[in-house]
């Protein structure tokens, strides 16, 4: 029996739509299953999700204190000097919530072009909370930032220009996790943990960044820990008397 044309291309044009389908559904079902791989867990530790929003994290803080020292530079060639910089921001706070005094600098005036941070400066920096590279826990000394959380300071690093302090800020309060990543990308090998403090990798308490006023601090750091020699941005202790002391490290003006 001959077939009707009609029919044939009828019964072609039904199988490719089955054979669409079952395309479709086939794509959709290999995409849920690579979500579920890239946000699960399981009870041997941290799944390939995980460690990538780690690496992210990280690629993301040193992006973001680039910049930070890219604007420092902008100023630096601007004329400015180093004695008006000013951080004043509204975002970053200490444990009470209060803002972090020590970032403002009443030597500016609330001038545009000595400011850091925008809405200060037109042309400023949005200031960013870290808080997925930050400890879960809140730090409970009042005095300090919270977790995730930014100030500038001053301190002399060895093997970073003199022995004169150097302009750094100070990201307080990063997960272990986070601080071993962030110093691997920067060439230094750490196991650090929660209980890390500045005596147990060799240095004295202390060696902390000073709140930044014109560089008189004769605070120091690496002269003990070595590892730290010359590097300019790096993940260690950076307070020794209260809860999570690692936090991320990073020079924005060398002297």
């Amino acid at each position: 029996m001959k077939m009707n044309k009609t029919h044939y291309h009828s019964e072609r044009g039904s199988a490719f739509v089955f054979i669409l389908i079952g395309v479709v559904l086939f794509a959709a079902l290999s995409y849920a299953v690579t979500q579920s791989i890239r946000v699960s867990t399981d009870s041997t530790g941290p799944s390939l999700g995980a460690a990538e929003r780690n690496t992210t994290t990280v690629t993301d803080l040193m992006q973001f204190l680039d910049s930070l020292k890219m604007r420092i530079f902008e100023m630096s060639s601007a004329g400015i000097s180093e004695s008006k910089f000013d951080f004043r921001n509204n975002v970053y706070l200490l444990a009470t919530g209060a803002t972090i005094t020590a970032n403002n600098n009443a030597s500016c005036g609330g001038a545009t072009d000595c400011s850091v941070f925008s809405p200060y400066a037109p042309n400023g920096i949005t200031p960013i909370l870290f808080t997925n590279a930050a400890d879960t826990s809140e730090q409970t000394t009042n005095t300090i930032p919270k977790n995730g959380h930014g100030r500038v300071g001053e301190i002399n690093i060895k093997g970073v220009g003199t022995v004169a302090p150097d302009l750094v800020f100070i990201i307080q309060g990063i997960k272990p996790d986070i601080c071993n990543l962030y110093n691997a990308k920067q060439g230094l090998t750490t196991n650090y943990t929660a209980a890390t403090d500045l005596t147990s990798i060799g240095e004295s308490a202390t060696s902390v960044p000073a709140a930044f006023s014109g560089y008189t601090t004769s605070n120091s750091f690496a002269y003990g820990a070595t590892a730290f020699t010359g590097k300019k941005s790096f993940c260690a202790p950076a307070i020794d008397s209260a809860d999570h002391k690692l936090a991320i490290w990073h020079v924005l003006k060398v002297r």
